[in-house]
This record gives C-alpha cells, structure tokens and sequence, in this order.
C-alpha cells in the first residue's frame, strides 16, 4: 500500500536526479535470447540500450567495501525507481560520460513501502 512517504519521496527522488544527474545507458537483457549454447560455447543473451538519468558516479564508502562483491576503485549512484522500465541487476552493464561499468550490486532504496531509488554498485570494465 502507498504510504505518505512514498507519495513524497518517490517523486522527490524522480525530480532530483532528473535535474541533478547526468546520462547513463543500461544494457538491458530483453529476453529473446537462446541462452547458453552447448555445441558453441556462447551465450546469447542480446540486451537493447535504455538511457535514463543517474547521480554521478562517486567512489564506495569505505565501510561499504567489502573486498568481495564491493571492492575498493568501485564507484557508486543512485536511479530513481520511478517510470523505470527495467529492475537494474548485477552483471548489467551502465555507460556514464564514456565509462563502461558493470553492476556489481543493487540496493533498493525504499521510501516506505515502494521503492523510491536504486543504489548501484559498479565496476569499470
């Protein structure tokens, strides 16, 4: 159920980082891929480009380095949940200002009981 929270924040969060942020595009699996092919070895898994406005990127905390998922020189922003047509997902890859990073981790960001924003964790490829 929508909460007053959610009613501000969602938004709020939508707003901000449209005007704040700076342009990524996600690679985003669209499901008409065969898969892993035995015979080949390949995988195919085709992706369409999303671009959607981010936060820009800014190094992990310190105590959020974990030296296995999150290590240190990964970077880190924010994706308003709001209209998003896609759930972001590790393995995914994001195009910021030229740099090609995969997602490592996602931390839902919730504002009550909807999610107001995504917290991405990233790699450089």
């Amino acid at each position: 159920m929508t909460t007053s929270f959610d009613r501000t924040f969602v938004p709020l969060a939508l707003r901000l980082i449209n005007q704040s942020g700076t342009d990524a595009i996600f690679d985003v699996p669209t499901g008409t891929g065969t898969g892993y092919d035995r015979t080949t070895g390949s995988v195919n898994n085709p992706t369409a480009p999303v671009t959607r406005k981010v936060t820009p990127p800014s190094a992990v905390k310190l105590g959020m380095i974990d030296g296995d998922v999150v290590q240190v020189g990964d970077m880190q922003c924010l994706v308003a949940a709001s209209g998003l047509t896609f759930t972001p997902e590790r393995s995914m890859t994001v195009t910021v200002a030229g740099q090609t990073w995969t997602i490592q981790m996602v931390q839902p960001l919730q504002s009550g009981d909807e999610i107001a924003a995504y917290k991405l964790f990233m790699r450089g490829k």
